[in-house]
This record gives C-alpha cells, structure tokens and sequence, in this order.
C-alpha cells in the first residue's frame, strides 16, 4: 500500500470520528435543553415545547393551531396578571384617600406600593392590557408629588416669612430668605424631578411676589446712589463720583443675580454706568481739560460752544482710544468718523450730565459772525494749506476769531449734526474746512457732504453743551 493511500485513509477516519463526536454533542445539547424546560417555572412566556411544536405545525401549514396555541398563552398571562393589576389599582385608591386627609406618608406608601407592583408587570408581560408604560409613569408622578409634599410646604412656609418681612420693612431679612429659598427651589425639583409642586403655580406666584417687592426696594435703593452721582458729577466732584460708580457697578452685579428677570434696570443705565466705570479714573483730566474753555452761543440757541476743535488729549481721556494719524495731545483728533464723535459726546453728556452734541450748521454758522464776509479774515486767524505745511496744528494756537472762538475755519474740517436728507442716512456735514484747503477755499465757509464711516485725516469735530441740566 502506498504511502498515498495510507495518507487518505486516515483522512477519512478522522472526519468520520468529528462527524461522531458532533453528533453526540447535539444529542446531548437537546436532552440537557428538554430536562430545563421541565424545571423551569411557569411565566407568561409560551414554553420551549410549545415553540417545537408550533414550529412543527407551521411546517406541515396548520397556521390556525398556532394561532389558537398563542391565544391560549395570552389568555393564560392575562388571567395571570389581572389579580397583580386589581391590586395596584386598589393601593392607588387607598393612596388617593389617604392625600385627601393629608396622611402624607401613609399616602405615599400605598402609591410606592401600586408603582412598584405596575413596573413588575411591565417587566413580565408583554402586549397584555395590564401593562402600562404610562400608567408607571403617571404612579411615579404621583408618588414623588406625595413624598415631597413636607419639603413643598416648608419651602410655601419660608416664603411667607420673607413676605411678612417685606410688609414690615426687614429688608435685609427678607432678602437672606429669598436666597435660600431660591437655592431650595433649585434643589427640590433636582430631587422631585416628576413631583408636580416642582412647577406649583401657588409657589412661583408667591416667589415672584416676594421677589418683585424685593427688587423694587433694592432699585430704589439703587436710584438713590444714582441720583447722588449724577450730583457729584454736575459739582465735578471727581472722588465722590469714584466712589458711587463703584459702588453702582457693584450693586447692578448684585440687582443682575438676586433678580435676573427684573426690568427695572434698562440697558441704557448699566451701559452708562459701565462707561463711566472705564474712564473713573479720567475724571479730574477731563473737569481740567474742559475748564474755562466753553463760550456762550448768541442766547436762541441756550447752548455754548467748545473754544477749539476736541483735543486728543481730550479725546483720549473720555473714549481710552486714539484714531488720529498726526498724532499729538494738544492736536485735534482725527480721521474720526460721525458715530465716534456722537458716542464722545454721549460719553461726556455723562460725565458732565449736561447735553453734550455736535453743533448744528446753524450754531457753526452762529459762531462765525458776519465777521466771515469781510476783510477781517486774515492769515493769522486759520491754518491753511499756505501756513500750516499741510499739517494739523495744536488747537488754540491762532488769534480768535472776534467771537471767542479758535479755528473755526481750517485745522480739521468739522462733523456738524444735521444729517444730509439728499444722502439718506449714510452721509453728514462737515463745515469749516481743513488745514489741506488754501485761504480762498476756506473764505467760503466750506460745507461737505461725507460718509459716516469716513476716517479722513482731516475731519474732527468740536461739541456744543446745551445749557440745561440732564
């Protein structure tokens, strides 16, 4: 026999004592799985037997006894669970009795019990009446409602002791008790997530109660030091205004977290405050810098005109920001576009609480006089493109004009107020004309329609103070 031959009768064995072994295997995998299903307790679940033989009768196509074999499990798991659900309907209803006579904990018991018994079902059964996904979840509102009912009644109980502090003027009291009944709020519908008082209408009213009347007090409060600094400012008393700004900032923070849904305090208010805020420091540089240099326009208007063109020093104390490119402090500001300087003046209207505003052409025309017309212009009282090296120069520096103020014409080219209607709402005035204009350019009191957004070299502006208070 060739060594071949040997090779694949052995071959053949071997495949032979697998194929054995396999089948023993599933022998025994069928006899361990018969002994189980014999053990096994009865549930609701159609039984391994049944399923052989279903599969058997599908198979051979008596699709009805399936049918009639599956309605027999269903029927059987109903009849199994229906007691179980009796039962949990009846613990809801003594449950329901007990709340009604505020036996809390009692209540909750029985409710703990019909849920606890309405999730077993869920668990066992399938596709049966008895079961109720929603109905568990409906029994777990009304347990958390139940169990949290004590830790609701303290928190109504702490409100109404801070209201009652409110009415008799404990201010500080009532609001040490708000804020601890706010975390508590917060902390009870973490815990009570499906309790229906962690949305009590009864208890957010009496909050928003309390809270109101609290706000209001702390904003009158509030309004007062307001007051106060606004008072400061008028008498440019700079370190009594340092203090209540201070102070102000300090306090909105404060307003802001204990009642964030509170109006009372408008954006316009926190906005100048926080203005004022950033420039505190500025505050004696500004009084200084405008000192002595405002003069009266003709007595129609009730306003006085700033002498010269805004320095940058100026400028740079109330809006921390220099744009200039002939940068100098004694320099008018330039290439400073319209929405910058109306933010300088509102940013000054502050700090002086007076109105602050760019001129009109009618105030710009008002300054210049008749004086324009005439021989009297001369070369000492303008920089022009023949005597100022095509330079801005320091403000103040010319002869003034006979009405008091300086470089009217030249310099810098100035934002007058009125807005061109030929333009839309894209374009202003500027008057005056700059240092890049020759003499007989700025004898005709020059009036240029500019783009708002422009930053011109030769473009700033000076500000007119209207004469009554804020």
């Amino acid at each position: 026999m060739s060594r071949l031959s040997l090779f694949f009768q052995l071959l053949v064995l071997a495949l032979l004592g697998a194929l054995t072994f396999w089948v023993i295997q599933r022998m025994a995998d069928k006899q361990q799985r018969a002994v189980s299903d014999e053990t096994e307790p009865s549930t609701s679940r159609p039984s391994t037997a049944f399923f052989q033989h279903t599969e058997t009768l599908d198979h051979s196509g008596d699709r009805k006894s399936v049918g009639r074999l599956l309605a027999g499990e269903q029927q059987a798991a109903e009849a199994e669970a229906q007691p179980l659900y009796a039962k949990s309907l009846e613990l809801e209803s003594e449950a329901t009795a007990a709340a009604a006579e505020e036996q809390w904990e009692l209540a909750a018991s029985l409710m703990e019990e019909a849920l606890a018994i309405q999730k077993e079902l869920n668990r066992r059964y399938v596709s049966i009446p008895q079961v109720s996904v929603l109905r568990a979840e409906q029994l777990e509102t009304e347990y958390m409602t139940l169990i949290s009912r004590e830790p609701y009644d303290q928190l109504v109980l702490q409100l109404a002791q801070a209201e009652e502090a409110l009415n008799e003027g404990r201010y500080a009291e009532a609001a040490e008790q708000i804020s601890a009944v706010r975390s508590q709020q917060q902390q009870f519908k973490k815990q009570f997530p499906r309790s229906r008082y962690a949305s009590s209408k009864q208890l957010n009213t009496l909050a928003e109660r309390v809270r109101t009347t609290l706000s209001q007090h702390q904003f009158q409060i509030l309004s007062e030091d307001y007051n106060a600094l606004r008072q400061a400012l008028r008498d440019h008393q700079a370190d009594i205004a340092r203090q209540k700004i201070v102070a102000l900032v300090e306090a909105i923070a404060t307003f802001r977290r204990d009642f964030p849904e509170s109006m009372l305090i408008d954006a316009a208010l926190e906005g100048e405050i926080q203005s004022l805020a950033n420039i505190e420091g500025n505050l004696e540089g500004i009084y200084a810098s405008l000192e002595d240099q405002w003069h009266p326009l003709p007595s129609s208007f009730n306003a006085v005109l700033l002498r010269t063109e805004v320095p940058q020093g100026l400028f740079s104390q109330v809006m921390q920001t220099n744009p200039s490119r002939n940068q100098g402090e004694r320099l008018p500001v330039d290439s400073v576009t319209w929405k910058e300087a109306q933010l300088f003046c509102r940013i000054l209207s502050s700090v002086l609480q007076q109105t602050v505003r760019l001129p009109t052409e009618e105030e710009f025309r008002a300054a210049l006089g008749s004086e324009q017309q005439t021989e009297t212009l001369r070369d000492a009282v303008c920089w022009h493109r023949n005597n100022s090296d095509k330079r801005t120069q320091p403000v103040g520096q010319r002869t003034p004009y006979p009405q008091g103020w300086y470089d009217l014409l030249g310099n810098v080219a100035e934002w007058v107020r009125s807005v061109s209607s030929a333009y839309g709402a894209t374009e202003a005035f500027t008057a005056g004309g700059s240092a890049n204009d020759s003499f007989d350019t700025l004898r005709s009191i020059p009036l240029q329609a500019t783009p708002l957004k422009s930053r011109n070299r030769w473009i700033g502006f000076r500000v007119v103070m209207e004469t009554t208070a804020l």
